[in-house]
């Protein structure tokens, strides 16, 4: 995600594979969500044909599920029904 940051100029991300639970790998997610939140905006009232597949053992993705904010996990929120950025692939 960082290579994003730092302007590679990537346009387009398919997968996102997690090797472990670390804000340095998963706050990439912010990265990944305003992506996506570009097109919505765009694409008011549509669901992505194409989410971003999220990979990783599943006691991983446990972990990733437990981060978010008082309002709950942040990847069951990129996966809701309205924005369905996220996809994940145990």
């Amino acid at each position: 995600m960082n290579v994003i940051i730092l302007g590679s100029g990537i346009q387009k991300v398919e997968h996102n594979l997690y090797s472990h639970c670390t804000s340095d790998h998963t706050m990439g997610m912010r990265v990944v969500e305003q992506l996506k939140m570009d097109w919505l905006a765009n694409s008011l009232g549509k669901k992505p044909d194409n989410p971003i597949e999220v990979a990783s053992l599943p006691a991983i993705l446990a972990d990733i599920k437990k981060q978010g904010t008082k309002y709950g996990s942040s990847i069951e929120y990129y996966e809701a029904s309205v924005l369905s950025i996220y996809k994940r692939n145990i």
